[in-house]
């Protein structure tokens, strides 16, 4: 009776806390009395993972269990956010049944984690849209294509509310993969990979409401500047860095054309490597570091390893305020702050 006695005071107040165990937790919670048994299909947030420590010994009985939790849910009730996070390959079949389900239903936050796919695809949707739909995040950890950012996809303006929108492995095939996001406040591009049919692989951010870019890759893509970028405030950029002399140079090159797309922004943060390369080329940064209007910049050592280039930021932080002499700067290193 005790248990029975409790369950009862499970009330939408403790909704958001019941959301936040584990989806394969929460749904055996429920056998605990009659009244939860139907509390979980209106929970305004889920998480799926098919992590072997939540109960799925086999992927295809997370899948399952997947289809089950979104058939059976209360769809008269809003689903505010949506986590799906799937180890080993993913079948297109059921990526597909998941962003659809997000997509058709109005979810605000969506997040999809991967490993990989079969297809090497996220799904492509013709005639699905959301105007609910605000942050969206798709992680591979492979090389991924995004065909929801191709041209033909673009021009039916799926995804017209979208403010924050962050892709881990991404391929994209085309430079203007972005001007469909008129909302677009906040970008972050990791390891990403641009494969255009021009002959110099570039990107455009034709995004007149950024105000926050994140890139991180083992290249610098050529991005075009862009009068569209003049609300952008913050830019943090890194890279894994290479030894090789020749494309070293390379890289520097292609940082100064990074650099000088998002010169306007008020906040640069740049991490070890990117600090290293333009100390190694610190005669020409002196004469061409584009950043007029810094009011603050971020050197940052913490990554592992990287504290024997930290003198190096002592340098680099004296020119890249040159042009900014009110700005200020912090120096983050793996064992102390320097301010």
């Amino acid at each position: 009776m005790m248990l029975i006695s409790l369950a009862y005071r499970f009330t939408y107040k403790s909704l958001d806390e019941y959301a936040k165990l584990l989806s394969k937790q929460a749904v055996q919670t429920s056998l605990l009395s009659k009244s939860w048994v139907s509390s979980w299909k209106e929970v305004p947030t889920l998480e799926l993972r098919s992590s072997k420590n939540n109960g799925f010994k086999k992927l295809r009985d997370f899948d399952k269990f997947v289809r089950s939790v979104l058939y059976n849910r209360n769809r008269s009730l809003k689903l505010d956010t949506l986590t799906f996070v799937r180890e080993g390959v993913a079948s297109a079949k059921i990526l597909k049944e998941v962003l659809n389900y997000a997509f058709s239903h109005g979810v605000k936050h969506v997040d999809a984690s991967i490993n990989v796919t079969k297809k090497e695809e996220w799904p492509v949707y013709w005639n699905t849209s959301s105007d609910a739909l605000l942050s969206l995040n798709l992680t591979s950890m492979s090389n991924t294509r995004c065909p929801f950012l191709e041209p033909e996809i673009l021009e039916l303006g799926p995804f017209k509310n979208l403010t924050v929108l962050y892709l881990k492995g991404a391929i994209i095939t085309d430079s203007d993969s972005f001007s469909q996001f008129p909302e677009l406040n906040k970008l972050t591009l990791d390891e990403l990979t641009v494969s255009c049919s021009e002959s110099i692989s570039c990107i455009e951010l034709i995004t007149p409401k950024l105000k926050l870019f994140e890139y991180k890759g083992i290249n610098f893509p050529v991005l075009k500047k862009h009068d569209s970028l003049a609300v952008l405030e913050t830019v943090a950029i890194d890279f894994q860095g290479t030894r090789h002399d020749l494309y070293k140079r390379r890289m520097f090159e292609d940082l100064l054309v990074f650099f000088k797309a998002v010169a306007n922004a008020k906040s640069l943060t740049m991490f070890s490597p990117i600090v290293h390369l333009l100390y190694v080329y610190r005669d020409e940064v002196k004469r061409c570091f584009p950043f007029r209007h810094l009011e603050f910049a971020k050197l940052d050592f913490g990554k592992p390893g990287s504290k024997v280039l930290f003198y190096n930021s002592l340098i680099v932080k004296g020119y890249s305020l040159k042009k900014s002499p009110y700005s200020k700067c912090k120096v983050l290193c793996p064992t102390f702050i320097s301010e």
